[in-house]
């Protein structure tokens, strides 16, 4: 399903295949759909959403070139708050608090008074029926119209809307071609990268095996241990999760 929304309390699901997996619509029918979506979709109407890079892509394999982001929440939300963290789920995500993220979940429940929802999308199945769905998918709309709204003018008071605009804005279209295209990149030049790396590596191996007085390999958690807790004596210390004595970090 696709949903369209104009207002944080308006929105539309457009279903194409229902949760007993046949088509919604008959084949005349769908064409038109998609006709008409594509014609919105590729307008200037500027364009607000939680990670839109998805979209696009998504509509870029049906044939369809949206245009003019404007309000990219996930994006939106890293501008203002990029000590964040990375935008993973909320509410099953076991980061730290520190760190809660750019997903819609955290951003509907500081933005918006909308209830978590984000689960719902597990029920929606033939027990539950497809309005489950429909409904998940209507609020995806709504609820980054509010927040993206919101964010908005949170950004022009901090001063950070023109950043938004010149940094991650513009360069949007840019960053989705390279995902969709890839990079070219100069495989000689690599090679040589490589070659100069390795070699830096090599000494500085070298230097630590002098200093340590014996031939580490630093890639060897149980060598790592036995130098830090053996021979230097530090404390010992556990990874958190296994109880088992650690050189990580």
């Amino acid at each position: 399903c696709i949903g369209i929304g104009w207002s944080t309390n308006e929105a539309m699901c457009i279903p194409f295949v229902g949760t007993d997996g046949k088509h919604y619509w008959g084949e005349e029918e769908e064409i038109a759909i998609w006709l008409a979506l594509a014609k919105l979709l590729e307008s200037p109407i500027p364009k607000i959403g939680q990670n839109l890079a998805f979209d696009w892509i998504y509509l870029w394999a049906h044939g369809i070139y949206p245009r003019n982001m404007w309000i990219d929440t996930m994006l939106l939300h890293h501008c203002l708050y990029p000590d964040f963290g990375q935008a993973t789920g909320f509410g099953r995500s076991t980061r730290a608090s520190t760190e809660p993220g750019h997903s819609l979940g955290f951003i509907t429940s500081h933005y918006t008074r909308t209830p978590y929802y984000k689960d719902d999308r597990a029920q929606s199945n033939h027990r539950f029926g497809s309005q489950k769905l429909w409904d998940y998918n209507t609020k995806d709309i709504m609820v980054p119209i509010e927040a993206g709204l919101k964010m908005m003018n949170e950004a022009k008071e901090v001063g950070l809307w023109d950043f938004y605009l010149r940094y991650y804005k513009r360069p949007f279209l840019h960053a989705l071609r390279m995902e969709w295209e890839g990079v070219k990149i100069d495989v000689e030049l690599k090679k040589v990268a490589l070659k100069e790396t390795t070699e830096f590596i090599e000494e500085l191996e070298a230097k630590v095996r002098e200093r340590v007085g014996w031939a580490i390999n630093v890639r060897s958690p149980q060598q790592v241990k036995k130098l830090l807790y053996e021979q230097k004596g530090y404390q010992p210390r556990k990874n958190r999760k296994t109880g088992q004595f650690t050189a990580d970090k």
